[in-house]
This record gives C-alpha cells, sequence and structure tokens, in this order.
C-alpha cells in the first residue's frame, strides 16, 4: 500500500513491478538461490540520532542464541532497538520451505533447557498456549542470550531493549526474502 500521505517514499521504497526495496545486498547464485550479503545502508539511526551497526550485534546474538537462524535488528528512526528472531529449523531440499523440524542446533539448546522439543510447532503452540510456564521458561533463556549479547555492546544505544520470537524461518518461498532484479 505504500506510506500514507507519502507519495515519494512509497516510489523509493516500492519498485513499479511490486517489489519492496528492503535496503539488503543479495545475489542469486549458480543454483537459483539467494544469498544476502549485507545493506545497502549498514547503519541504523536512531531518533535520538545514534548510528548503530546491525549487522555486529545480530552476529553477536546469534552466537549466544544458537538455536536462533536470524536475527534482524530493527530500530531506524526508534528510541530502542528491537530483534526479531527465528528458531533454526530444517529446510525442504526441493521447495527451500522451512520446515517444522527443529535444527540439531536447536534441538541440543532446548535439551540443555531441560525440554525435549523436536518440532517448531511445539515450542510456539503447544509450549506457548497450553503450558505458559515452560513457555516462560524458553523465554527467560532468550532473555539471558540476548542480555550476554548486550554486555558486548559498545555503548547503551546498541542494546537490544525488546524481542519477538516469529513463528516460521524467512525463506523466498513463503514470502519473507525475495530476488533481486
Amino acid at each position: 500500500m505504500g506510506y500514507l500521505n507519502n507519495e515519494n517514499k512509497t516510489q523509493e521504497t516500492i519498485q513499479a513491478d511490486g517489489w519492496l526495496r528492503t535496503g539488503d545486498l543479495g545475489y542469486l547464485d549458480p543454483n537459483g538461490c539467494l544469498v544476502l550479503k549485507g545493506r545497502i545502508k549498514d547503519i541504523i539511526v536512531t531518533s535520538g540520532g545514534e548510528n548503530i551497526p546491525p549487522l555486529r550485534i545480530e552476529q553477536i546474538i546469534k552466537k549466544e542464541l544458537p538455536c536462533v537462524s536470524n536475527a534482524v535488528v530493527v530500530g531506524d528512526g526508534r528510541k530502542y532497538l528491537t530483534v526479531l528472531l527465528t528458531f533454526k529449523t530444517s529446510v525442504d531440499a526441493h521447495s527451500d520451505i522451512p520446515l517444522d523440524d527443529l535444527s540439531p542446533e536447536a534441538v541440543d539448546w532446548f535439551k540443555r533447557l531441560g525440554f525435549h522439543f523436536k518440532y517448531l510447532s511445539e515450542v510456539l503452540n503447544v509450549a506457548k498456549l497450553l503450558q505458559p510456564s515452560i513457555y516462560g521458561k524458553i523465554i527467560q533463556a532468550l532473555e539471558s542470550g540476548l542480555k550476554k549479547a548486550n554486555d558486548q555492546a559498545l555503548c547503551n544505544s546498541q542494546k537490544v531493549q525488546y524481542f519477538t520470537v516469529l513463528p516460521s524461518d524467512f525463506s523466498v518461498p513463503t514470502g519473507e526474502l525475495g530476488n533481486w532484479l
């Protein structure tokens, strides 16, 4: 739909063929798979004017939370940083669609917490909806990993204050990623 009352910003962001310019850099490999290499503008500028390099923060978060496949830091024009997290799952070899099966790293991470989850649906549906105390322990473990990541921040403005866990990993077939033209 575009930006409300801002046609110029809409035209800058949405291409004529409908693709959204995300600010990411990437290319299609010889197999036709999208490879993300970075961002065109690799700086988030907060509402307070702080310049934040998100890639470093995202890498630290993924190191501290080996169960996470993607950590996307957002905060451009905002007072604080937020991160979108996805748990690591297997991917269908033919369609590239993320599966419900948790990756071995994620299974191991949950085992260290005392849980024997094998499927993402168990984590997001069963634990979250039917056993909130278990989901609370998962959230606490994620918060602990984020605290360790925040301890490595170069300044307070580079600390993530909020996070959310998304219901599936990113992929081209499911629409979270797209091809560059």
